[in-house]
């Protein structure tokens, strides 16, 4: 894998750099010369995908902590809209008698092809545990669609009477509101956990609510094997994608059920 490299003053003005670091950025030499790094390359991301700012880039943190940058992960968005993700590292260099850095030399390898293969073999993962997941989902289904159909059926009749109990026409369609909102529940946490997620922005989410969705599509599966499965969680929001949490809880429940 190319390495690219620049080296970068205390101004943040590029002094040299080598062919790959062009190609990385998509920039001439002229382009990547004619100012400061971050006028030059304006958009950097962290790994959630929120802006990085300026003074958090690795190379600005190496000049003002004069420490070692290691694998930080960084999103550029290069002039023709494309945005590649890559691996940092940013080293200080100090000139004799001067306990400030003199300048910054970072190295950083193009990692985007690595993380779309990752993302397509984790997606293909998913999908997998959908299908065997299917037998347990459709039972989870039934049941409260073969509800709703009872549920119906006995609405229908009660209402052609002379006099209808409408309470208990009231109870029953009380209980087919609650059979739809399972099936829903049941739809959302499938579609949570088989979408690919990776773009998505965090939000503050209530980890109850997502063991509780996630945990209705592997039911069945571990009841049909003779296995309870109870979650229990404290009911706390946490910032995060939802769907790779629900994506995590499936895959340590079927590492379970494997076990």
């Amino acid at each position: 894998m190319v390495e690219g490299m620049i080296t970068m003053n205390v101004e943040r003005k590029i002094l040299d750099c080598n062919p790959a670091a062009l190609e990385i950025f998509g920039l001439t030499r002229e382009e990547l010369f004619s100012a400061k790094f971050h006028d030059v390359v304006k958009i950097a991301l962290r790994e959630n995908g929120k802006p990085m700012p300026d003074d958090e880039r690795p190379a600005a943190l190496a000049m003002k902590t004069g420490k070692q940058q290691r694998n930080v992960s960084v999103g550029i968005k290069r002039p023709d809209g494309e945005t590649r993700w890559l691996t940092v590292n940013a080293s200080p260099v100090f000139e004799k008698g001067n306990p400030k850095p003199a300048y910054v030399i970072s190295t950083f390898r193009d990692v985007t092809e690595v993380r779309q293969r990752s993302a397509m073999l984790m997606q293909t993962s998913r999908l997998a545990t959908v299908g065997e997941m299917a037998g347990g989902m459709a039972h989870e289904i039934n049941n409260p669609l073969s509800i709703i159909s009872a549920s119906t059926e006995l609405v229908s009749r009660e209402l052609g009477k002379t006099e209808p109990d409408m309470s208990r026409v009231t109870s029953k369609l009380t209980n087919i509101k609650e059979m739809v909102e399972r099936i829903s529940q049941i739809i959302r946490g499938l579609r949570s956990f088989a979408r690919s997620s990776e773009k998505d922005p965090m939000f503050k989410t209530s980890i109850t609510k997502i063991i509780d969705e996630t945990a209705r599509l592997c039911t069945q599966r571990f009841v049909t094997h003779g296995v309870e499965l109870r979650a229990k969680a404290a009911d706390i929001e946490i910032d995060c994608r939802e769907a790779q949490i629900s994506q995590l809880i499936v895959s340590l429940l079927s590492n379970s059920y494997d076990a």
